[in-house]
């Protein structure tokens, strides 16, 4: 865990640091409020998310929380208080990521391979011969589809 060394010993209790960032609202304090527990969370995190950089990561994003969490909530035990932030933080993580799986896709079942890039839809719609085309552009509705009209639309 060489990116927790440089942590200075705490000097402030935990219920002092807390009342003196709620009610002033300083990141030092907070930081130092945080740092003596950084190993702690680094261990939760780890525990749960099994990568070493997804925990280092998840530190720093509920230092992030604590910003606002600390300030919105009554806290009478930090340390157990910071551990289930913790737990609850990578617990959301990991539904988060269930979520947003990737599955494996047969490409013989995909009816085109092309990779399609934004810029490359309006030369498909342009080839597509499913389209009226109108040549001077007369039309001034919406649901003119030349290339004029369309271009114009997106101009919008």
């Amino acid at each position: 865990m060489a990116f927790l060394t440089n942590i200075p010993a705490q000097q402030a209790s935990d219920d002092v640091l807390v009342a003196n960032y709620k009610s002033g609202g300083d990141l030092e304090l907070l930081s130092n409020l945080y740092q003596p527990y950084m190993e702690l969370v680094y261990g939760v995190c780890l525990k749960y998310l099994k990568e070493e950089e997804e925990a280092k990561d998840a530190v720093l994003n509920i230092y992030e929380e604590l910003i606002v969490k600390v300030k919105k909530y009554e806290i009478q035990h930090f340390k157990s208080w910071l551990y289930q932030l913790a737990k609850n933080h990578c617990l959301m993580k990991l539904r988060s990521a269930k979520k947003f799986s990737k599955a494996a896709v047969d490409v013989s079942l995909m009816q085109n391979e092309d990779p399609v890039h934004l810029n490359g839809v309006m030369e498909k719609i342009l080839s597509s011969s499913i389209f009226v085309w109108h040549s001077s552009c007369q039309i001034k509705s919406k649901q003119c589809l030349c290339f004029t009209c369309r271009e114009n639309a997106i101009m919008k």
